[in-house]
């Protein structure tokens, strides 16, 4: 007869206990990002052209993996249709993929309302996609005054309701500080939004406009590609409606998750990771050789 020891038990029940949680660790969550709808749009999100298949890779990404590591779970993550003929409708197919529970949740800078019900999201952004205030970096413009900014012209480019269905945050942001901006159609440098945007920028260097408002990693990239850098000095304001955010289905499995996701990100809202991420993949951008 065997002689199971209170020692023996308990180390059993261990065993048992470790092996359970394994196995529901090993469950991931599939994960889209509505940035796979858009050109390539680092550093938060591109397609590493050197990996089979096409690797999906950025800040945004990168971001929800440690969310969901700290909370020990796996993410999936799904590839979205990448052609950008129309992306508004795989935006709006990725949306769909979350009702029929084809996907967990999905990475949007457009949540639905709160009346959808639908859907849930998530409260704390996953980040701000951070806009700057450009100038000449011997400019003695102070850009945090903005009676002082008044008195000087800007550019920016106008996002068409084509590109984006919500209202332009940089001409909100202009409008209710009633800055003095030249506004340029985006409707050519939609289509390469890394190497088109140089209107505003070059006639920034020129001296036709005192000052630029844009994206300020996608302006951070243009600049180092045409060797302008070392010639511009960038000053980030936050744009509360430039918001990316986690949204999930309202019968999903794994919507009790919210909570727990939510308080990660407010704590990394807290600290310098979400800054870091990003910085990180820019760099890892502009030294890529797989662009």
């Amino acid at each position: 007869m065997t002689h199971v020891t209170w020692k023996h038990t308990i180390q059993l029940i261990i065993v048992s206990i470790s092996l359970s949680t394994a196995a529901a660790n090993d469950t991931a969550i599939r994960i889209s990002n509505t940035f796979d709808a858009m050109p390539s749009n680092p550093p938060y999100r591109w397609l590493e052209e050197c990996t089979i298949g096409k690797l999906s890779i950025g800040s945004s990404q990168h971001i929800v993996d440690k969310v969901f590591k700290e909370l020990d779970l796996n993410v999936e993550w799904l590839l979205g249709n990448t052609n950008h003929e129309n992306p508004e409708l795989l935006i709006s197919q990725l949306y769909q993929k979350l009702i029929n529970n084809e996907q967990d949740f999905l990475i949007t800078a457009r949540p639905p309302s709160q009346d959808n019900k639908q859907f849930l999201t998530v409260k704390t952004p996953i980040f701000y996609r951070r806009s700057s205030i450009i100038t000449l970096s011997n400019s003695s413009i102070n850009t945090q005054d903005i009676n002082s900014l008044k008195t000087y012209t800007g550019g920016a480019y106008i996002v068409t309701p084509a590109a984006d269905l919500m209202p332009s945050p940089i001409l909100n942001y202009a409008q209710n500080h009633q800055l003095n901006l030249k506004f340029y159609s985006d409707e050519i440098y939609r289509d390469d939004l890394l190497n088109n945007q140089q209107t505003p920028l070059k006639e920034l260097i020129s001296g036709d406009v005192d000052y630029v408002i844009d994206n300020h990693f996608r302006t951070k990239i243009w600049a180092y590609n045409n060797n302008v850098n070392h010639q511009l000095r960038f000053d980030p304001i936050k744009l509360t409606s430039y918001g990316v955010y986690l949204v999930t289905a309202t019968d999903n499995p794994h919507n009790h998750l919210i909570d727990d996701i939510n308080e990660k990100l407010k704590h990394f809202q807290t600290t310098s990771f979400i800054d870091n991420t990003h910085n990180l993949y820019l760099q890892k951008w502009l030294s890529s050789p797989c662009i």
